[in-house]
């Protein structure tokens, strides 16, 4: 589906169909492929169509919906609303069933009301055995057990200091350190889920962040020290480096466990961005219509100095037909904008001016010529 066509539809059923009722709402979102077409029902059991009241406020609206459709698919009538079997309202699209490859280069070839290239978030696949937290976490800490090792062993070489010290006897050292931090994850994932970091609360969760992040490097450094080197003070400087990457570890840890809350916020803001593009591509749209105003007006009113001279009853017809027009400009300017009946409507304003004599397209030039 093109982005952000569904979410209008439940927009308008929460906001005009479930806002009148008393109870609470339920709305139903369903979809199949029915000879070669996606047909996608968004229903609710509100207050059904005779009863919702006037829409307000700004948003896409099913107005822009219908425009973005007919622009991607032609003039079939793809949105249709209906009342439901049991009260409410169904709103019922229809559209070209697509692969998602195709799809996707067509969304990013569409350009109305879209950002420009694909900024939509999509999720990596990952296989089934690794969707297991506890795999997960084990393998990752595993990987990085070995890497620790590797790093270490390299570092004695190059300095030229290995010593009696081994790649196992290393490896046992380092592989007990991401024991622990394996140990430990589980714990602050399930903290960062509990509490995470969102709204006014945020400084004050910062803080509270920043002191069990000190918690978890002095929990983790006195359980490595005491099985591995219960002989070396803690806060000694063999255990300073320990200290600062235990603190960058934790912080990599939170940060890993406030990925939905980012994912959630990234995604609001794509849609937000999204739907202030539409919302200039309309406001363009009605700057564009409203600049043709000035002048029609004008030669309007040259043409109706002409005609008071000699005929005050065409005159007023041309005054009627004048205040026609501008009373469907000015009506473009509210948040429905420049819709297709009133494009329809202003255009045959125009031509009633012309009809009357008022308007000419070359009464102007005309008299510039003059």
């Amino acid at each position: 589906m093109p982005r952000f066509v569904l979410q209008p539809l439940v927009e308008n059923a929460i906001r005009h169909g479930l806002s009148g009722r008393s109870a609470a709402g339920t709305i139903e979102i369903a979809g199949l492929v029915e000879r070669g077409s996606l047909v996608v029902r968004v229903a609710d059991n509100g207050v059904g169509l005779d009863a919702r009241p006037a829409a307000t406020g700004r948003g896409i609206g099913l107005t822009n919906v219908r425009d973005r459709l007919r622009i991607l698919y032609g003039d079939d009538d793809r949105l249709r609303l209906s009342a439901g079997q049991q009260g409410g309202t169904i709103a019922e699209l229809t559209i070209p069933a697509r692969r998602r490859d195709a799809a996707a280069s067509c969304d990013h070839d569409e350009g109305a009301g879209e950002l420009d290239g694909d900024t939509s978030l999509r999720r990596v696949r990952v296989p089934t055995w690794l969707r297991h937290r506890s795999v997960a976490i084990g393998l990752a800490w595993l990987i990085c057990g070995m890497l620790w090792t590797q790093q270490s062993f390299l570092y004695l070489v190059l300095r030229g200091r290995p010593g009696d010290a081994s790649w196992r006897s290393i490896a046992s050292v380092d592989m007990l350190s991401a024991f622990i931090w394996a140990l430990l994850t589980p714990i602050l994932l399930f903290v960062t889920k509990r509490f995470p970091l969102r709204g006014s609360a945020l400084v004050a969760g910062a803080f509270c962040y920043a002191g069990l992040g000190a918690i978890a490097t002095l929990l983790h450094v006195f359980v490595w020290q005491r099985l591995t080197s219960p002989n070396v003070p803690m806060f000694s400087p063999a255990f300073t480096a320990t200290f600062v990457v235990d603190f960058v570890l934790f912080c990599v840890l939170v940060a890993v466990g406030h990925r939905g809350v980012l994912i959630d916020w990234l995604r609001t803001r794509e849609a937000a961005a999204a739907a202030l593009h539409a919302e200039l591509a309309d406001v363009r749209q009605r700057a564009a219509k409203l600049q043709s105003v000035p002048p029609i007006l004008l030669r309007s009113l040259d043409g109706i100095a002409e005609t008071v001279r000699h005929d005050p009853a065409l005159t007023e017809r041309q005054l009627t037909r004048l205040a026609d027009y501008l009373r469907i400009a000015i009506e473009c300017s509210d948040d429905r904008g420049v819709t297709p009946e009133r494009e329809s409507a202003l255009e045959a304003a125009v031509s009633a001016l012309r009809q009357t004599g008022a308007f000419s397209l070359d009464l102007a030039i005309e008299r510039v010529t003059c």
